[in-house]
């Protein structure tokens, strides 16, 4: 049920066995999987948004961001994505945001989140003293994206209309 070959198949399970620690034979399979459930371009889509996941931002986290919130918008089903006017964002309070984006359940989960340092705004995690911040222009990537993270795996990229 795979186009992978026995010798690449072979060469991964000897990279897993010297490289435990590695999880190339279960992002390769991955990436099969959803090439063949949705086709090429979610699998493009998931392999780029999973590079940008757990790149560690080695370009700056504003470039990392930038590089998930892409791969995440042209995947089908790749992550939660909110769509939200940009009044309702651009002068907002981040808690608001956060609510408003379904990336929380209330502001108060929301404050509890950057109190237990959990929120990262396009890559950049969130200090204690950012529970009132308003969020400005300068904070949204090509012009109408913003991307959520709550902890390592929960994340809502915010994309917005400007009617």
């Amino acid at each position: 049920m795979t186009d992978v070959s026995l010798d690449e198949a072979a060469e991964l399970t000897q990279a897993q066995e010297l490289m435990p620690a590695t999880a190339a034979a279960s992002e390769r399979l991955a990436v099969e999987v959803v090439r063949w459930v949705h086709g090429e371009q979610a699998a493009e889509a998931a392999r780029r948004a999973t590079a940008a996941l757990y790149s560690g931002g080695e370009d700056g986290p504003r470039e990392a961001a930038l590089a998930l919130a892409r791969a995440l918008s042209v995947g089908e089903g790749a992550g939660a994505t909110a769509v939200l006017r940009a009044e309702e964002v651009v002068g907002a309070g981040l808690l608001d945001v956060c609510a408003l984006s379904g990336l929380s359940a209330s502001k108060g989960e929301a404050r509890r989140l950057i109190q237990a340092g959990g929120l990262s705004v396009n890559e950049v995690r969130c200090g204690r003293e950012e529970a009132g911040r308003v969020l400005a222009a300068e904070d949204l990537l090509d012009g109408g994206l913003l991307l959520l993270r709550a902890g390592k795996k929960r994340h809502v990229l915010v994309r917005l209309t400007f009617t």
